[in-house]
């Protein structure tokens, strides 16, 4: 799979939702007018008009997991022990296993597919690129999903990336478009002014706060007009960096 090359969308576009997939997951598109937008899957609920997707959550058990037996240079396939959480089929297809301690720890690959693995069982990860140096059995793993596969609302304790904002409700386990960049209407927690940075809301869930002067979570956007007013819709300058 190589580089994708950023695409144009028309405005029917980022308004349709698909029951199959278009597109690369995570794939960047701009209108012509500038804003922006990313490809993503929504998780087991709907995704909301307007509000704040995030990234589904790390499985804890997925992290840190033991290379199954040793991998050679050049291989395009790892197994790894699960901890006590199952793994379903291509779970983590489009997402990343990255080597984080002992021989080949650095290396951050791609993965195509994932067989399915019961509780505490082996995991079978096929690679879209090769390993380039060699793993063994003391090798430790961390296994993320594709940021964009199985999208949820932003929650208030959230500690995921935060995705965009749906320009139309993307039904559960559908696809469609999420805006990063740009003018939008989200909803908003508070009262900001015109000019104010907002963040991810800690006590709305999918919703912007006004980001205070210790404020440490990320900006995404600033107020755009003065009709800011909580639980509406107000004009934001999306600048959602992932």
């Amino acid at each position: 799979m190589g580089l994708t090359i950023q695409q144009t969308i028309l405005e029917q576009d980022y308004h349709e939702v698909s029951a199959s997939q278009q597109g690369i997951l995570g794939s960047r598109a701009v209108t012509k007018d500038g804003r922006e937008f990313r490809y993503a899957l929504a998780g087991a609920t709907t995704l909301a008009l307007g509000k704040l997707a995030q990234a589904p959550t790390l499985v804890a058990n997925h992290q840190v997991v033991a290379v199954a037996a040793a991998v050679a240079a050049g291989a395009t396939k790892i197994t790894a022990t699960l901890g006590a959480t199952a793994a379903t089929a291509d779970q983590y297809a489009g997402g990343y296993v990255n080597i984080t301690d002992s021989a080949g720890a650095g290396q951050a690959l791609l993965i195509r597919g994932n067989s399915a693995a019961a509780s505490s069982g082996v995991i079978t990860l096929f690679l879209d690129n090769p390993v380039t140096t060699a793993l063994t059995t003391g090798s430790k793993a961390n296994l993320t999903r594709n940021q964009f596969g199985g999208a949820v609302i932003a929650a208030t304790s959230t500690i995921d990336l935060i995705l965009g904002v749906p320009q139309i409700a993307i039904t559960a386990a559908n696809y469609g478009w999420v805006q990063t960049r740009g003018i939008s209407s989200v909803l908003v927690n508070g009262t900001p002014t015109v000019g104010a940075g907002v963040i991810s809301s800690a006590t709305t869930a999918g919703a912007l706060d006004v980001e205070g002067t210790s404020a440490v979570t990320p900006r995404l956007g600033v107020i755009v007009n003065n009709a800011a007013v909580s639980t509406k819709y107000p004009v934001v300058n999306l600048s959602i960096l992932n």
